[in-house]
């Protein structure tokens, strides 16, 4: 292993080595790969700041779902855009990419003053802090939020990308093409069916992207699809909206990744009418709340598979792994075949099937079984965590540099909820599914809840010998949410969950809770004591993921923004040098300046014009015409 990549294994083409910078310092990936992954490459674990606190956040997901690394891309004049995920930015020849919500570096952030001051920052503290006096407001609270607000900055320039947008009609629309969404197409290949498969990633796959065992399979399917005449591939295309009468908006990225990418359109919009929808979108490993969670280099499990098995990167040389539920397990198992290093298993239930005992014992793993992890040290990477017992709270210390997460799973219901479709909650796995349909949709996969993940134990926050009032377990790691957020949320009378998002900004963020709301959905209900489905749900609405105004725009900027509309006079206005203005719609000449004129000149003497003598004003644009005067004799 050469730093963090693996000597074998991935999709990444390492004859076809890439130069690209961060922060203004150079790095080498290779094709295929993403920021995030050639950065984790390079050894790289800091990656952003938060919100509120501005701690240092590292890489925890592998997909969209990646709450904690935004960056920014310059592609040089007015092609500047921030809040973009390092996990989805595929990197090329000439990347220039930069850290965000950090002043004056990322290393050295003097917003991190806020983590310090934490205690005086809790849930609603804006509620509370900024009403006295009152004075202050317009003087000083408010050009301090306006000032401090925002993650990225937001671009100045105007921006030169040209935009494409389309039409389609089909008779079966597929989102996601994992195992699920391909076997879904191929099922519906055989038939006359005009089909479209859309998918987010740079090529077909989904999960099986990170398993081997199954690219053999990908590829016979792939080609399947390819060649099939009825079958239409769209790949870094992201379905972000289901509307009514089974109406999907989608946005295709066409040259982002190029290294020249000037002279085409960047983006596509396609506007989808479909007889029938089949979501495939798989569901998204939910993170567990402990103290220091967001530390650099704690991740979700199945996030390292994807690193590990799809772009040859370990996430670290020496990883621990605490989990409630198999599927860590069988992600740490993949990793030690990878050739990355497992220190140890901490699981928080008492027992686990034999046969995951069987091989961790096998492949030389220490197992701890109704254990927590208590703590984590290191400010910028993990250096060790701290363990105890459940029972009796007896502590340990495990060295590793990577802590992986495995809480379970939450199907990704986003475009069904868009659709009106109706969930409903099961125990089993501690999440909803979809119910009902509204559309004439149907979901498949593991965005049902049907997977072969295994079982594990639905739990809130970790057992913890500390007093969680003064510990930061966080839920959204975006928005800097604590457990104790939450709860405070619940003590202050709040009872329904879309009140505690408001009050603690839980899933308000630019990745939309999809990481953070059934975590914190179930800690307020433990907190009220009442089941889940009492406390309600919060809507998921449209984009799924943020997308450019550029592409929702398409043509429609500059002089093509508004057409703009002309009277029948326009011309001799013109010829008689007229400074025109924009009423509505409609060009109308404001007034008419000789030489040497103003404005207020050219005003005055055509009003004095008026007065003595006669005016003519061209008021066609408000479709009628109204004569105003005396009345000639003899008329």
């Amino acid at each position: 292993m050469s730093g963090y990549r693996l000597e074998n294994g991935g999709r990444v083409d390492r004859s076809l080595p890439v130069e690209f910078r961060f922060d203004g310092h150079s790095y080498q990936g290779f094709a295929g790969d993403t920021l995030a992954s050639a950065l984790l490459a390079n050894g790289v674990s800091l990656f952003g700041r938060s919100f509120k606190y501005h701690r240092p956040r590292g890489i925890m997901a592998a997909g969209s779902e990646e709450p904690n690394a935004l960056i920014s891309v310059d592609r040089g004049a007015g092609r500047f855009t921030p809040n973009l995920r390092a996990t989805g930015v595929e990197i090329h020849a000439g990347l220039n990419a930069f850290s965000q919500n950090r002043w004056p570096s990322l290393k050295r952030d003097f917003g991190a003053i806020n983590d310090r001051l934490g205690m005086f920052f809790p849930a609603g503290f804006y509620n509370k802090t900024f009403m006295w006096p009152r004075s202050f407001w317009e003087k000083l609270y408010e050009p301090a939020i306006r000032k401090m607000a925002g993650l990225g900055d937001a671009p100045t320039q105007e921006d030169p990308d040209i935009y494409a947008s389309t039409y389609a009609h089909c008779d079966l629309l597929i989102v996601g093409a994992g195992p699920a969404g391909i076997d879904a197409a191929l099922e519906a290949m055989g038939s006359n069916k005009r089909i479209i498969l859309v998918d987010e990633q740079d090529e077909l796959g989904g999960g099986a992207l990170a398993d081997p065992a199954l690219w053999p399979w990908l590829e016979r399917s792939r080609k399947a699809l390819i060649d099939a005449p009825n079958v239409t591939i769209l790949t870094r295309t992201t379905a972000f909206g289901y509307y009514h009468d089974n109406f999907i908006g989608a946005v295709q990225r066409l040259t982002d990744h190029l290294p020249d990418n000037s002279d085409s359109p960047r983006e596509k919009l396609w506007r989808v009418r479909a007889g029938e929808v089949v979501l495939a979108q798989g569901a998204i490993e939910r993170p567990l709340v402990f103290d220091g969670n967001d530390t650099p280099g704690v991740m979700l499990s199945s996030a390292a598979k994807v690193f590990a098995n799809r772009y040859g990167v370990a996430v670290g040389k020496s990883v621990a792994l605490m989990t409630a539920h198999d599927s860590g397990w069988q992600d740490v198992f993949a990793l030690e075949k990878a050739g990355v290093g497992i220190k140890a298993i901490i699981d928080v239930r008492t027992e686990v099937s034999s046969a995951l005992l069987d091989e961790a014992n096998r492949l030389g793993i220490n197992v701890h079984l109704n254990h927590s992890v208590t703590g984590v040290n290191g400010r910028h990477r993990v250096t060790s965590i701290q363990i105890c017992n459940n029972d009796d709270y007896v502590g340990a210390r495990i060295d590793c540099d990577t802590l992986l997460m495995a809480g379970g799973w939450t199907p990704s219901v986003h475009l069904w909820s868009h659709s009106k479709g109706s969930l409903a909650w099961r125990d089993d796995i501690g999440a909803y599914v979809p119910d009902q349909p509204n559309e004439n949709v149907r979901c498949v996969g593991a965005c049902s809840g049907g997977w072969d993940f295994g079982s594990g134990a639905i739990i809130d926050v970790l057992p913890t010998p500390k007093d969680q009032s003064r510990i930061k377990a966080f839920v959204d790691f975006q928005n800097d949410v604590t457990a104790k957020d939450i709860k405070l949320a619940v003590r202050e009378g709040f009872r329904s969950i879309e009140h505690i998002k408001r009050y603690t900004t839980n899933g308000m963020a630019t990745d939309q809770g999809k990481t953070s709301n059934l975590n914190g959905l179930q800690i307020a209900s433990t907190a009220l004591a009442k089941p889940v489905t009492d406390i309600g749900l919060t809507s998921f609405r449209p984009p799924y993921t943020p997308q450019t105004f550029g592409a929702f725009a398409g043509h429609a900027k500059g002089a093509l923004f508004q057409p703009t509309r002309t009277t029948n006079i326009d011309g001799w206005a013109a010829e008689n040098g007229a400074v025109f203005e924009l009423v509505a719609q409609w060009r109308r000449a404001r007034y008419f300046p000789k030489t040497g004129e103003d404005m207020h000149a050219a005003v005055n003497r055509e009003c004095v014009a008026v007065r003595s003598s006669v005016g003519i004003f061209d008021a066609s644009t408000l479709g009628k015409i109204e004569v105003v005067g005396p009345m000639p004799p003899n008329s």
